[in-house]
């Protein structure tokens, strides 16, 4: 998860069992999916690397019901209007607790906890490096790391409230991406 699949990736060698998960959790503790995380994220089909990046979501199978959704509502350019087709959606659920509304409702969730700051970061980044070359994305993530770690977004109370307060509500920076 995070990190460690951003450092394992990029080796020669992966190894992945019927247990392993996958996630990038980083937006919940107001950072970004770093480590080259916009490259590789790039490369899975469909939009399932945008979900990835701004839900944290854990990736644990369920591929062929998961990317025809991702599609319908991770398509969009801004973090609103993906939000505005998940609440669309959620809205408009059958109540059955299907595996569509549950996908909706779970990522409704993730993106309502996650970083505005961090989300719109992610998505622009996720965007712009859609084609670029690792090498490109790696010095992305050394420029903009060293911001959030100096504080200049969301990351110090997002480790204090997520990982060392174990729960409490993050007072993020700001309350929407737009801001």
């Amino acid at each position: 998860m995070g990190g460690g699949a951003g450092v394992s990736i990029h080796g020669h060698f992966r190894v992945a069992t019927e247990r392993s998960v996958f996630a990038m959790p980083e937006c919940a503790i107001g950072l970004y999916p770093d480590i080259g995380a916009s490259f590789f994220l790039n490369q899975l089909p469909g939009r399932l690397g945008m979900y990835l990046a701004l839900t944290g979501a854990r990736l644990q199978g369920q591929l062929s019901r998961l990317l025809p959704l991702l599609d319908q509502h991770f398509v969009y350019d801004t973090v609103p209007e993906i939000m505005a087709s998940l609440e669309s959606a959620a809205s408009k659920a059958s109540g059955e607790n299907t595996f569509a509304d549950a996908f909706v409702r779970d990522a409704l969730e993730a993106m309502k906890r996650g970083s505005p700051l961090s989300q719109a970061i992610t998505l622009k980044l996720m965007r712009r490096a859609a084609h670029a070359p690792l090498r490109t994305c790696l010095a992305v993530d050394t420029l903009l790391v060293s911001k959030f770690v100096r504080g200049d977004g969301d990351f110090i109370q997002g480790v204090r409230s997520v990982l060392i307060d174990r729960g409490t509500k993050p007072a993020w920076k700001y309350a929407t991406s737009e801001q």
